[in-house]
This record gives structure tokens, C-alpha cells and sequence, in this order.
């Protein structure tokens, strides 16, 4: 039983899709392998991405992007900032992008402007 290269769930030999996050898995037999040990072994490879190169979550970058704004302009993008950074962290968890470090400064900022209107709103009023 092998393991999904990009969530880690349990495949099965005759799988050749993920059951937990639906990527293709591509099967190929090592001939040096196969005549040495007189079976054949298979490599799991995930073909999400053609370089190899790990690409950054949209929402964790939506999420930096919406916090910075409620700074500004709208105090109510905070929350979508919080929102779509929670988000990013769990696409991020189950698809080995980048971003995690955007996505928790997008909820931290998020965070400190909700913390900042309601600052402005209620107490120094």
C-alpha cells in the first residue's frame, strides 16, 4: 500500500486516483528493480505541476490583500481577509502549495483590524 504524494492518504496498488484528494496517480515499473529483486516495483508520482514547482495559494494571498485593505479603506475586508486565510490554510494543508506564511499574516492582520474598529467604534467614543 502506498501513500498519495500530495495528502498522504492510503492507495491502494490497482488505485489510480486518490480516494481523499482526487490526484492522478501515475504507476511506472522500474526494470532495474524488477529483474533484481524478480518483481516489480512501482513509483507513485503526482503530476499536479509540469515544472515541479510548488505554486503559492490565491487565498492566502487574497487574504494579505483583503487585511491590508480593511486597514484603509473598508473595516468589513477584515473579516474576508480571516475568512480566506483559514481557507488557504486548509487547501494549503491538503495540496502542498505555498503560502501558509501569507495566509497566517492575512489573519493576523485581519484580526488586528477587527480589533482596531471595534477599538474606534465602541471604546474611545
Amino acid at each position: 500500500m502506498n501513500t498519495c504524494p500530495k495528502c498522504g492518504g492510503f492507495i491502494n496498488q490497482d488505485e489510480s486516483f486518490c480516494k481523499v484528494c482526487g490526484t492522478k496517480i501515475e504507476r511506472t515499473t522500474t526494470s532495474a528493480n524488477a529483474t533484481m529483486n524478480g518483481n516489480s516495483e512501482e513509483n507513485v508520482t503526482n503530476n499536479s505541476s509540469s515544472d515541479g514547482k510548488r505554486k503559492f495559494n490565491k487565498n492566502a494571498i487574497c487574504s494579505i490583500a483583503f487585511s491590508i485593505i480593511s486597514l484603509f479603506i473598508f473595516w468589513w475586508l477584515s473579516l474576508a481577509g480571516i475568512g480566506t486565510g483559514i481557507t488557504a490554510l486548509s487547501e494549503i494543508k491538503k495540496t502542498n502549495e505555498k503560502g501558509k506564511v501569507l495566509a497566517i499574516i492575512g489573519i493576523t492582520i485581519g484580526v488586528i483590524g477587527e480589533i482596531l474598529y471595534w477599538y474606534f467604534q465602541i471604546i474611545a467614543k
